[in-house]
């Protein structure tokens, strides 16, 4: 038992609290948009397709920021509430881009989602399984092996989703872009 809670109770909580944090994030970053933010964003994103000489070196560049972000956010979430925060600013983000997209640029929600889904239904799913997993050691974990087994089976599912995802975002993202809401990106 941690904290006063039995382990089941902290089982719920690191299996919920990451979508939770991701969804209030989100939301947040659709009611309280930061064009400072913004801003960075687009000259950290600008700069990743510059680097790119090539789709695949896009995917490459992408899945390698993935996996960091992800190892982070399954780290920090040993500490319960640096991983929560992180998931809360990528939701915040997501939200972001989302106003961006949608609002400010009048481009419609399913210019968003032509944006975000290809490749967000795999990435976002294995982004809060890393924090769950980090949370969920919290609640189990009774010693480095069992910390190295819940985090290890964890990051191998990461790190093959994250693949996955790269390779969509860099190729299939851009084309139902394109499709759906005629924008163009990745060169």
């Amino acid at each position: 038992m941690r904290l006063g809670l039995d382990a089941r109770r902290w089982r719920l909580i690191a299996l919920l609290a990451p979508p939770t944090a991701f969804l209030l994030g989100f939301v947040l970053g659709l009611l309280f948009p930061s064009e400072g933010l913004l801003e960075v964003l687009s000259a950290s994103i600008g700069g990743l397709a510059e680097r790119a000489g090539s789709k695949a070196e896009l995917a490459i560049l992408i899945y390698v920021n993935n996996v960091l972000t992800g190892v982070f956010i399954m780290v920090l979430s040993l500490l319960v509430v640096p991983g929560l925060l992180l998931i809360l600013f990528n939701g915040y983000v997501v939200g972001l881009v989302a106003w961006f997209v949608a609002v400010e640029k009048g481009l419609g929600v399913e210019a968003f989602l032509a944006g975000v889904l290809p490749h967000g239904i795999v990435e976002i799913p294995a982004v809060l399984l890393a924090s769950s997993a980090g949370l969920y050691c919290v609640a189990t974990c009774r010693s480095i092996s069992d910390v190295k087994r819940v985090l290890g089976g964890a990051s191998l599912l990461l790190l093959v989703a994250l693949f996955i995802a790269a390779l969509i975002e860099a190729y299939v993202t851009p084309v139902v872009l394109e499709r759906v809401a005629g924008v163009k990106v990745w060169g």
